[in-house]
């Protein structure tokens, strides 16, 4: 659990870094697409029913722009990170989780992503050269 969630926060990171170091740009697309497929994995690796869970869950946002976009995100991850320290089976781990998900789907909706697009071009990559550990 712990390797999968690091490597999440490393995919939130990449979203960062390439911010910094290009603005917004085309890249940001495949970014989120890796958040949201090693979230996914994670879900499904604790048999967290996402569908079933995402109705429960609501997205607030406290300001509005890349930057805070991308800050929401590393706010909700560092969440994650404490939730699972207590337990995986703990609720907040569930929710933050999801939280991140949708994040991520709406990062790409505001900004006129196609993330399931993105989404299935990263999982033909994937295939291609392997997952890397992803069951996606």
């Amino acid at each position: 659990v712990l390797e999968t969630i690091a490597l999440i926060g490393s995919e939130i990171g990449e979203l960062a870094r390439e911010y910094i170091i290009n603005g917004y740009c085309d890249s940001f697309s495949e970014e989120l697409a890796d958040i949201i497929l090693r979230s996914l994995d994670l879900a499904y690796w604790q048999k967290i029913l996402i569908a079933d869970n995402f109705k429960t869950v609501v997205v607030t946002w406290n300001k509005r722009g890349h930057l805070e976009d991308i800050l929401e995100l590393t706010i909700d991850f560092s969440k994650l990170v404490n939730s699972v320290r207590n337990d995986s089976d703990n609720p907040d781990f569930k929710r933050y989780l999801i939280t991140i998900i949708l994040r991520a789907i709406e990062i790409a909706d505001i900004n006129n992503i196609d993330i399931e697009n993105a989404v299935r071009k990263k999982m033909e990559i994937n295939e291609q050269r392997g997952t890397r550990g992803r069951l996606l």
